[in-house]
């Protein structure tokens, strides 16, 4: 009894907060008419009709997609960004109270059930039977969005607050590299290893893990500052890195849905992205915006450096309606008049669930499909839109969320939005030196062999020779020419990619034990096929070491993704030492990278490295072609067949 009275008495301190809320003037109503508003309600409506719809009946999780499979795995950002949405949507009027809460209930009690590292659930689950997947793999930045929608829950809903409490109580340090200062992409639960890459760019979604380490578990504030503020450049408009190729708007806009950024440098960045696109619209005569990573009609989804200009997401230009709203509306109109917002067949009704997930502009083709991710961002967006910033305002109103956001200088307000135009010139506008950086993929030209290069040395001789010197270390320091330096060539013909690296390096260590060979000197050779970005430890990726000479001759090499020795048909090498260090020569076989082989014009991400281990030296020395980091992926440098 006691229970129910406690339950009534939020109850109706939630009903009169709704009411007031209701009655409040929507935030941008000074820029949006009353049909526009209207409209933007509609889309809210339809949009948590589609996400209430994919769900499990028996967890209550929320799908990944609309495309039912027999194994349904979702992320934790789906279930953060879905109990959110559950928030939103009984603020709104939309959800029921009691409906509303016996969801959230759900999802809660089916969390404390997941198995667990650290007392952090792995990202991806079943939402059926709460198995596994078998990547087994703790992400840091949806650990960040999972942790968002759990602490606005816990603080629209006093009765979850315990629960709430339970599932945040983590330690972020486990996932934060002081050496670094920078959080771990994550953790591979399987192989009991972190990942050799991190987050580290403040205009990324894994702003909101970064914040979070520090509210929750006071990873020190030096994890933030020392994020990168480096800008991209398009039309103009400057907006901090990774950008465009790296995954587009939501980038900008995803944590600004939780903290309230406007007038910020992370804000503004984001207006500054949205400007860029649309101006982008006008450029190329597109007849809408919004580019951000998302499905696709026929080319599945399109995510880190798979952007395509025909490719448009609905949910990044709503993103934006908190600066732009007038041209948000006009996109979205424009949107459904080409059909991305038509009615969804259920069950053997059509039904409204808002807008699809992309359009193809050139082929003028709809995605069937619908991703919770992108739904629940439209969602959120909306409901900060129609009811004064509910959902930022509740997360802002916890405690260590509250007085972490004071302690960042980027979180100083400059101005009200409302007052600024875009695009706004950050460096200037935040007395930063922020000094734009290219990251354009250095190209290298292969010429065709006319014979065996392994075999004959002047085939050589009319390659182009790469030189990797202390401009390309990418981990430790030369101390001279002598130290440490290579010269790379490539050849090709229909059987083999041919590398030559000649390596100076004074001392030799190697290490005997093959898979341990990255632990002393040797050559590795990267190789992406799709040429869209290495992922680390993915089997269609290579990672492909040799090292140099034993005194008896005798070298090792390994296939590190592939956690095994090659076989001789899939790549021949010779090692061989030289006055002032050693000499590598391998023929890679297509049929190992599983490609056919190239046709001239064709493109191939590959980067060698050499790593220098000397004697008495606490760390290796390594160098590198070309290898960076982009939001969990790495690109690599282009092979362009001639």
């Amino acid at each position: 009894m006691r229970a129910e009275t406690g339950r009534f008495r939020i109850w109706k301190g939630f009903v009169s907060a709704l009411i007031a809320v209701s009655a409040a003037t929507p935030l941008y109503s000074a820029s949006l008419s009353k049909d526009d508003t209207e409209y933007l309600q509609k889309v809210a409506r339809d949009t948590y009709r589609c996400i209430e719809n994919m769900t499990d009946p028996k967890t209550g999780l929320p799908y990944d997609h609309s495309k039912i499979e027999r194994e349904n795995h979702t992320s934790v950002t789906n279930i953060g960004f879905y109990l959110a949405s559950v928030a939103g949507a009984m603020q709104m009027g939309i959800e029921g109270k009691y409906s509303g809460i016996g969801k959230i209930k759900k999802v809660l009690n089916t969390l404390l059930k997941f198995q667990t590292w650290k007392n952090f659930p792995t990202n991806w689950t079943d939402t059926s039977n709460l198995t596994r997947h078998p990547e087994n793999f703790v992400s840091t930045v949806d650990l960040g969005n999972l942790y968002a929608g759990i602490i606005v829950i816990r603080q629209a809903f006093p009765e979850f607050q315990e629960i709430c409490d339970k599932i945040l109580a983590v330690n972020w340090k486990y996932l934060y590299d002081p050496r670094r200062k920078f959080l771990y992409g994550g953790y591979d639960v399987t192989k009991e290893k972190y990942t050799d890459w991190y987050y580290d760019n403040l205009g990324a979604d894994s702003r909101m893990a970064s914040f979070l380490a520090m509210a929750m578990s006071k990873v020190p504030k030096e994890s933030w500052d020392e994020l990168h503020r480096t800008l991209e450049e398009r039309y103009g408009c400057t907006y901090l890195k990774p950008g465009w190729d790296a995954g587009g708007l939501f980038l900008g806009y995803m944590t600004g849905i939780f903290i309230d950024e406007r007038g910020t440098l992370p804000g503004i960045s984001a207006a500054n992205f949205a400007k860029a696109q649309i101006l982008h619209k006008q450029k190329t005569d597109a007849p809408v915006w919004g580019w951000a990573a998302s499905d696709s009609p026929q080319d599945g989804y399109l995510g880190f450096l798979k952007l395509k200009d025909e490719i448009v997401a609905p949910y990044a230009s709503i993103l934006a309606v908190q600066d732009f709203p007038k041209e948000v509306v006009n996109n979205l109109r424009i949107l459904e008049d080409l059909g991305v917002r038509a009615p969804h067949l259920l069950n053997g009704k059509y039904v409204n669930f808002g807008y699809r997930d992309a359009y193809d502009i050139r082929r003028r083709q709809v995605t069937q499909n619908y991703l919770m991710l992108d739904q629940t961002m439209i969602f959120l967006t909306l409901v900060n839109c129609l009811s004064d910033r509910y959902i930022s305002k509740t997360f802002e109103s916890y405690p260590p969320v509250r007085e972490t956001k004071a302690l960042l200088s980027d979180y100083v307000t400059t101005e009200k939005s409302e007052n600024l135009t875009y695009p706004v010139d950050l460096g200037k506008h935040f007395n930063l030196k922020v000094v734009p950086y290219d990251l354009k993929r250095p190209e290298y030209a292969v010429q065709r062999s006319s014979d065996i290069p392994l075999l004959n040395e002047q085939e050589w001789e009319r390659c182009e020779i790469l030189n990797l010197s202390a401009v390309n270390v990418e981990a430790g320091k030369i101390s001279n020419e002598k130290d440490l330096g290579a010269d790379v060539s490539f050849l090709w013909d229909t059987t083999y990619l041919y590398v030559r690296v000649k390596v100076r390096d004074q001392s030799l260590q190697i290490q005997p034990n093959a898979s341990e060979a990255y632990k002393g000197d040797l050559v590795e050779i990267y190789v992406n096929p799709d040429s869209q970005g290495l992922v680390w430890g993915n089997v269609r990726d290579f990672q492909i070491g040799i090292t140099p000479p034993f005194e008896d001759g005798e070298f090792q090499s390994y296939l590190w993704f592939q956690n095994r020795p090659p076989l001789y048909d899939e790549l021949r090498s010779s090692s061989k030492r030289t006055d002032d260090g050693y000499l590598i020569s391998a023929a890679i076989t297509w049929k190992l990278l599983r490609m056919s082989p190239p046709v001239r014009g064709q493109s191939l991400g590959v980067s060698v490295a050499v790593n220098d281990i000397d004697e008495g030296r606490v760390e290796n020395t390594k160098i590198n072609w070309f290898f960076q980091p982009r939001e969990g992926k790495f690109v690599l440098g282009r092979l362009i067949f001639k």
